[in-house]
């Protein structure tokens, strides 16, 4: 796939973003079916998993680049008042779920006055990973642990994203400086992730993209006419405290197919810690950080700009017919 395209049409829709206005959709959940549509305006995610892979080790100062993977399951419809959408059958007659991936490029300071590590993350262009996919699916089986139930149903709408603009505060151990590290599963359902550890630490940032598919049949969007881009905001912790992680003591579909693979062997007591370099559990040195993600994704709209022939007024034409009639006498004489 020729990426210099895809990259050029993301930066022309970036300079369209003073025209573009945030907006709702027209969304239909039965598709084809008897049920109307209704204007959504947020798609609020529950949290979910996020696996920044082959993103550790990271120096001070020097650029990191690697894919980070994503997926989710809806929580709710919002509309333009940020009210929940109710009736509309979400999570009762069909789960809506999304995947994604794309490249990343990481730059690690140290901050002394709060003793702790801030990474600034922004879109890798040259990845060759960049994707955005969301389907519905009646059969409501994604599931947390496992990672299986996020890839199928039907696909109503896909695209890419064209910016990112994330930081991520690390925390680190008074003395030592080294980074905090503690049980990678602490959800309320009890960690199934034992010997796992994960490093500490929280951000939150911005993902936008271009949605350049919809399934009209759900998604009443005619794309034809309109520019539909998006605003993903996300929040990021670690370790997990609300949500079951898609560990490697779990994980049989991982994180859009892929399983983490950690680092951090026999740190603090741990077989290994998420966020930590290697060596890793299948060898090598580079390794994964798995992250607990809550987002929510917004909708802007644009007119497609539409190209026309440009048309000649009368006075345009008269002259050219004057210059016609004098070349066609030149000819004459000539």
């Amino acid at each position: 796939m020729n990426k210099i395209a895809p990259f050029i049409f993301g930066s022309f829709l970036l300079l369209l973003q003073a025209g573009a206005h945030g907006g709702s959709i027209s969304f239909d959940p039965d598709g084809p079916g008897p049920k109307p549509p209704f204007q959504v305006t947020t798609f609020d995610w529950a949290p979910d998993n996020a696996l920044a892979q082959k993103a550790t080790p990271i120096s001070f100062g020097v650029p990191r680049s690697f894919t980070l993977y994503a997926q989710g399951r809806l929580s709710n419809f919002e509309d333009a008042s940020s009210s929940v959408i109710t009736g509309t059958g979400l999570n009762t007659d069909y789960e809506i779920t999304f995947q994604a991936g794309f490249g990343e490029t990481a730059l690690a300071i140290y901050s002394s006055s709060s003793d702790q590590v801030i990474t600034f993350f922004s879109l890798n262009t040259a990845s060759p990973v960049n994707f955005f996919r969301i389907y519905l699916d009646p059969a409501k089986d994604a599931d947390k642990q496992t990672g299986d139930g996020y890839g199928n149903g039907i696909l109503i709408m896909k695209g890419y994203a064209t910016s990112n603009t994330t930081n991520f505060l690390l925390d680190l151990n008074p003395g030592t400086m080294d980074p905090k590290t503690e049980d990678l599963d602490q959800s309320p359902n009890g960690n199934d992730q034992p010997g796992y550890g994960a490093v500490s630490g929280s951000g939150a940032g911005t993902l936008r993209g271009v949605i350049t598919w919809v399934n009209t049949d759900y998604v009443k969007v005619d794309l034809s006419t309109t520019i539909l881009t998006m605003s993903f905001s996300t929040n990021h912790i670690s370790p997990f405290q609300t949500i079951d992680p898609t560990g490697p003591a779990t994980a049989t579909a991982g994180v859009v197919g892929q399983i983490p693979n950690f680092g951090g062997a026999g740190v603090d007591g741990f077989n290994w810690v998420s966020g930590l370099n290697g060596p890793c559990q299948f060898g090598g040195t580079e390794c994964d950080f798995l992250l607990s993600a809550d987002a929510a994704m917004t909708f802007q709209t644009a007119p497609r700009p539409v190209r026309s022939i440009p048309t000649l007024g009368l006075t345009a034409v008269a002259l050219l017919g004057m210059l016609l009639a004098g070349a066609a006498a030149r000819r004459r004489l000539g």
